[in-house]
């Protein structure tokens, strides 16, 4: 993967300069994006998805080095780790418990194969053989799994489920343009372009550098189609092209009100939970503008048991509900670790 640290400044600088906090990361984010930001400097994006500092909260890496998760917060833990870097404590203490993780983890993975192979092996083979999947494996993640022969991303696994599921009441194949805010670092639009050859237009949102990580991931694979926040950041008017060209928008928070077009499918998964009740609520002004009559919602949510810091699933119901008539769907098939909730419905 290629690395833009003009892009990546660009993104960063503007941002710095949004008054209006619907613009800027919530309080739930805020420290996230500065780790994210100083670990992309630091290590580039080439194994991104096994590096904790840059890819905690929003990919799919495992946190097998807790430290890793310091870079950048603060200069009393810079202490604290260059301490535990001291040969004598490295060796006598560090070493011995990271070995352990270490081989919890290895004996975690096995029986982890032996529940995504029994529970999702045949289901997932079965997609393969109905839809284009793409390869899941760019910027090594660590957390995978061997199904029909090949390594599988347990992201994108779960991401297929999220699809899956809200399939019984959305025909994909007649979806030509998707809206999607806070995709992470871009699974669910590597999936849908790749299983659904008819999605042509792709608006993509997301608060840097999150947007940023996306925005390079998709390049790797559609390096033509993608739209990146250089060539936006000064034009008054965002659009697609009037052609069945594929393209991919990435814009930024503060550039919604730029954009002039419409869409068939407005995605969201479990991002909502993570911002506040206000920029919930601006983000589904905008969908009601951005979408057309007809247009179909998806939203997934995590159930109320995964975490209390979580937005209520009743407050983004709220919202959204004034423009889209929204059903709870009972999902087709769960992975229980990720228990959500599925609402679709279609624009009044």
């Amino acid at each position: 993967m290629n690395n833009d640290l003009k892009l990546l400044n660009a993104m960063a600088d503007d941002q710095e300069k949004q008054s209006n906090p619907l613009y800027r990361p919530g309080f739930y984010w805020k420290g996230y994006c500065m780790r994210v930001f100083d670990a992309i400097k630091k290590y580039g994006l080439d194994e991104f998805r096994s590096n904790e500092a840059i890819s905690k909260g929003y990919a799919d890496s495992a946190p097998l080095d807790p430290a890793a998760l310091w870079d950048g917060i603060s200069w009393k833990l810079d202490i604290v780790k260059r301490f535990i870097r001291i040969p004598i404590v490295k060796r006598r203490i560090i070493v011995l418990y990271q070995d352990l993780i270490n081989n919890y983890y290895n004996e975690m993975r096995l029986y982890r194969q032996y529940y995504f192979d029994r529970e999702f092996g045949e289901w997932y083979r079965e997609m393969g053989r109905k839809y284009l999947i793409p390869d899941t494996m760019v910027g090594r993640p660590n957390e995978f799994v061997s199904l029909g022969g090949s390594d599988v991303s347990i992201a994108y696994i779960r991401q297929l489920l999220r699809i899956h599921n809200t399939s019984q009441s959305c025909d994909f194949s007649k979806v030509r343009t998707v809206f999607e805010i806070g995709g992470g670092f871009g699974v669910n639009a590597h999936l849908m372009l790749s299983m659904f050859p008819n999605i042509r237009k792709y608006l993509y949102l997301d608060i840097v550098p999150v947007l940023y990580v996306a925005t390079q991931y998709l390049k790797h694979f559609y390096p033509d189609a993608v739209v990146d926040y250089l060539a936006t950041k000064d034009t008054d008017t965002i659009r697609f092209k009037d052609d069945d060209s594929l393209e991919i928008l990435c814009i930024c928070p503060w550039q919604i009100a730029n954009v002039k077009t419409q869409g068939d499918l407005f995605w969201n998964s479990c991002s909502f939970q993570e911002m506040s009740p206000e920029i919930i609520a601006n983000y589904a002004v905008s969908a009601n503008r951005l979408m057309a009559q007809g247009s179909t919602a998806c939203l997934a949510m995590y159930t109320p048991k995964i975490s209390n810091k979580l937005v209520p699933i009743e407050t983004i119901l709220s919202s959204f509900s004034k423009s889209f008539f929204l059903k709870r769907l009972e999902p087709l098939k769960t992975d229980e670790k990720k228990s959500l909730e599925y609402y679709v419905g279609k624009k009044m």
